[in-house]
């Protein structure tokens, strides 16, 4: 997860409750079916945010070939003189 301020609010550690739940075998089961509903719940809400204050980014596997980081305007930059050029 790209860390935005919202996600610094909001964490990315489960707490107390979670991780305890998390240790056992059933309690697991249930945990991750919360988790599961609370993001679908979460992601249907930020759909109505029109601001994308709460937008959660993450990063594939392709991350791993990142060399360096620029400013988004950098890169769309970069990207409008390749294509420019083609």
């Amino acid at each position: 997860v790209i860390e935005t301020p919202y996600i610094e609010r909001l964490g990315t550690e489960a707490g107390p409750i979670a991780r305890w739940m998390l240790k056992g075998r059933w309690r697991k089961r249930l945990m991750r079916t919360i988790y599961a509903l609370w993001s679908g719940w979460r992601l249907k809400q930020s759909s109505y945010d029109e601001s994308g204050e709460k937008d959660f980014w993450q990063a594939g596997k392709s991350v791993a070939g990142i060399d360096e980081i620029k400013p988004t305007a950098e890169i769309i930059q970069e990207l409008v003189a390749a294509a420019r050029r083609a």
